[in-house]
């Protein structure tokens, strides 16, 4: 019950950032700072899209390590490391080319707690807890995609390029919840 009660708190907290229609990225203390996308500077970007695909493959690896998941959870989570692991070598090749140093990809305070509820969760329960924290995680990152998309630079067009593929794992995900 109280792994539950954790999971359900971690999951709300993905709302917050998402219901003001604002970006998130990590300061330098750990903590989550929400931005509003005209604020939104590369590095912030490059920061929160590290963090995004640091918390995308490490919920992914709990599910994988988890004995009773289902077969096209499992499939989804297989995908999800491949894509992400792709996706941050080419963000660190990206912010490289606009000539910041990329960060390491790492969770924030935020992150860390849920994966670490995912890691707590009732087995019952965990494939549809990582189930909905994808969701939330592809939405969030579609947001920030979305915000930096327009912009005229190398992580500009990285964020164009690569908007597509998140709209297809978000769409991927709700068809997972669905059956």
């Amino acid at each position: 019950m109280r792994s539950l009660l954790a999971l359900a708190i971690a999951l709300a907290a993905t709302a917050g950032p998402l219901a003001a229609q604002s970006t998130d990225a990590t300061a330098g203390d750990g903590e989550t700072q929400v931005l509003q996308p005209a604020d939104l500077t590369a590095e912030q970007f490059v920061t929160a899209a590290a963090g995004g695909d640091a918390f995308e493959i490490a919920t992914s690896e709990v599910v994988l390590n988890a004995p009773d998941t289902r077969e096209d959870v499992r499939s989804f989570a297989q995908q999800m490391i491949q894509d992400h692991t792709a996706n941050s070598t080419e963000l660190q090749a990206a912010a490289e080319a606009a000539g910041l140093t990329p960060p390491p990809a790492a969770l924030d305070d935020r992150r860390s707690d849920m994966v670490q509820a995912l890691t707590d969760a009732d087995p019952a329960t965990l494939d549809n807890a990582y189930l909905e924290m994808q969701l939330n995680s592809h939405i969030e990152s579609i947001a920030l995609y979305s915000a930096y998309a327009g912009r005229d630079d190398a992580l500009g067009a990285f964020a164009a390029e690569k908007l597509p593929v998140l709209q297809m794992h978000e769409q991927m995900v709700r068809e997972l919840i669905g059956s």
